[in-house]
């Protein structure tokens, strides 16, 4: 996987940019990977195709986060979110980028996960 650099830490954890802002550029990366342009017959909305994309991919999120019996962080989940936030950061993005999704998708949808709050997704 590619090094995440500075900056891609910052913008995730910058109280700047809210769930809105990351589900639009969830929504034009899908749509950067898929080459789609303005001659398709539909009317593409970036946020909304985010949206769409959060909800398919937030179990996979949820299966790795949460422990689903207790609905709460799994332990190991908790000790590294206690921890260096970077090291969430990247948990976060290797396992879905393992998972076969892009990292151009996996940064905001990490960047989702973190505005929504571990503990609130695993409820």
């Amino acid at each position: 996987m590619e090094k995440l650099n500075e900056n891609t830490y910052e913008l995730i954890l910058s109280n700047k940019f809210d769930e809105n802002f990351w589900f639009f550029e969830l929504g034009k990366s899908e749509n950067q990977i898929n080459n789609m342009n303005a001659d398709n017959q539909f009317i593409y909305s970036f946020y909304e195709a985010g949206v769409y994309l959060w909800q398919t991919h937030k179990d996979t999120l949820i299966n790795f986060l949460c422990d689903i019996d207790n609905r709460k962080p799994k332990k190991v989940i908790k000790e590294i979110i206690e921890g260096d936030t970077k090291e969430i950061i990247i948990s976060i993005i290797n396992y879905l980028v393992t998972n076969n999704i892009e990292l151009t998708l996996a940064i905001p949808i990490c960047a989702i996960a973190l505005k929504k709050g571990i503990n609130g997704l695993c409820l």
